[in-house]
């Protein structure tokens, strides 16, 4: 009995320790993306920005 209950212990904490490494792991893997600080601009044949 205790065995079998010590074996459910031992996998419910190695997989809470799993997921919480995998989730570490996503929040450090970040996109590296650079937003321009211009804004292009459209000028249409009516002379009109958009």
């Amino acid at each position: 009995m205790i065995a079998h209950l010590q074996s459910i212990l031992i996998g419910v904490l190695s997989s809470l320790v799993a997921s919480l490494v995998f989730l570490l792991f996503l929040t450090r893997l970040r996109p590296k993306i650079e937003i321009s600080h211009q804004v292009a601009r459209t000028v249409t044949p009516k002379g009109k920005t958009i």
